[in-house]
């Protein structure tokens, strides 16, 4: 048997702990309780602290903090000290200094790194079945938008020629406009004969540009108001300070050196820029670890770490930015994701019923805090499997003996199968307490976790 990577201790049952191995944590791991009832102290940060002291795995790591109390940032602090790693601690926080890297995939990748960022920044916009066509069409406009960048000779990618750019192009977009008039005109007139791609790529950025003009008032307004959506909250303050610092950190770069990247940001304070914030973090790991040779064993594995899953979820599928799609496919290439929720319906909200249930299918790992949420019970009672109780049936005498032999009541005995954690045990159950489903391995007995420890007495 593999031994296990990660092994947390419980205090009770007596000797108990809750293992993972590299198997384990591959199968994606969620953790359901409401607030206050151990997710972050009990699991989450203990999870993360042996993850980064592993010494017989090297194990990369993406965190997310929306909460920002720093009593995560502390725990993780703390962990990289004591396992010697302080160089490969990264904190990204808004303060001007670390950033996120949007751009090192353009930069690399020319057009097709465009098509990634594109898809990436899509990703972003609230999906509905309903709103396939509109979502395609949004996502086309935008991604000639980012060609134009490329294509224009003196343009440098940064985040301020971004925001410049789409809310220029997206949000009222003139034919005629001085911004585009000449670099148009420019590529009609330019021809590459000896790179048919780009010359296609550039035929349709001025076909796109056309086509604006063309566009009816009904349909024109309803791209214009998707683009609303995206650029309201990336043109913000916060989200400037978090894409426009002045060290650049590389996602794909971080992962593939088995970094510790932290990111901080108060997801009540800043909600819409936290979301936006996440997703991008998120969609940017996930195509780092996609990038990696799948099946070969010697890879290091990386890690996402979302302590609050509902705000950066994705549905939609065709998209490698899609918690559907891309749980099922980080896996193979070495990558895991540990998240935790306050309940199902949490995720219901942003991602509707079923595309919850389509995501949830990829988590091997459920380990089921104190929490109120109906679904939440169903799903631990299915899970956690079955027991078998006995009951004592007795048989009762009625009316007066009419002989001698007095009648006594008659036991009969029986075996029933019952759910081994019935419906309303999860909401009775105390602070750090957790039953769990590790892979093939039930733990339908109450565990009560160790909570991280913590100190202030941590070198900076």
């Amino acid at each position: 048997m593999d031994e296990p990577l990660v092994s947390l201790e419980c205090y009770e049952p007596a000797g108990t702990s809750l293992d993972f191995t590299v198997d384990d944590l591959l199968g994606h791991t969620l953790a359901i309780g409401g607030s206050g009832s151990g997710k972050t102290s009990r699991l989450i940060l203990p999870m993360v602290s042996k993850l980064i002291q592993a010494d017989n795995q090297s194990v990369g790591l993406c965190i997310l903090d929306t909460k920002a109390d720093g009593i995560t940032e502390q725990a993780i602090r703390l962990a990289c000290f004591e396992a010697e790693r302080d160089d490969d601690f990264i904190i990204i926080n808004g303060d001007g200094g670390n950033c996120l890297d949007l751009f090192s995939g353009v930069i690399a990748d020319g057009f097709q790194g465009i098509d990634e960022l594109s898809a990436l920044l899509g990703s972003i916009i609230p999906r509905d079945t309903q709103n396939k066509y509109w979502e395609r069409t949004f996502e086309s406009l935008l991604t000639q938008s980012l060609r134009l960048i490329q294509l224009t000779e003196n343009q440098e990618w940064s985040y301020t020629t971004l925001m410049q750019q789409l809310i220029r192009y997206l949000l009222h977009h003139q034919l005629r406009d001085p911004a585009y008039t000449e670099v148009v005109d420019g590529l009609k007139e330019a021809s590459d004969v000896n790179d048919p791609r780009r010359q296609s790529i550039i035929d349709e950025v001025v076909a796109t540009h056309k086509m604006w003009d063309t566009l009816d008032f009904r349909t024109r307004s309803i791209l214009q108001s998707m683009a609303t959506s995206l650029t309201g909250v990336m043109n913000s303050e916060v989200a400037h300070r978090f894409f426009n610092g002045n060290r650049p950190i590389d996602i794909a770069s971080a992962v593939k050196h088995q970094k510790i990247v932290f990111i901080s940001i108060d997801g009540i304070r800043h909600p819409e820029a936290s979301r936006l914030i996440s997703c991008i973090t998120k969609g940017l790991f996930y195509s780092a670890v996609l990038q990696n040779d799948a099946l070969q064993s010697s890879n290091p594995i990386s890690g996402l770490i979302l302590d609050d899953w509902p705000i950066c979820v994705t549905a939609g599928t065709g998209n490698r930015y899609s918690d559907i799609d891309a749980l099922a496919m980080i896996r193979s290439r070495g990558g895991f994701v540990i998240a935790s929720t306050q309940s199902l319906a949490a995720i219901d909200i942003v991602t509707g019923q079923p595309a919850r249930s389509a995501a949830l299918a990829n988590f091997a790992n459920l380990i089921f805090f104190r929490g109120r949420d109906p679904e939440t019970d169903s799903l631990a009672a299915v899970y956690l499997g079955q027991k078998t109780e006995t009951l004592t049936d007795t048989s009762i005498f009625e009316g007066n003996s009419q002989t001698i032999r007095r009648n006594l009541p008659t036991k009969y005995l029986r075996q029933i199968r019952t759910a081994a954690v019935p419906l309303g045990a999860i909401a009775r159950l105390a602070t750090g307490e957790a039953y769990a489903l590790i892979g093939p391995n039930i733990h339908s007995e109450a565990l009560s976790l160790v909570p991280q420890k913590q100190t202030t007495n941590i070198p900076s």
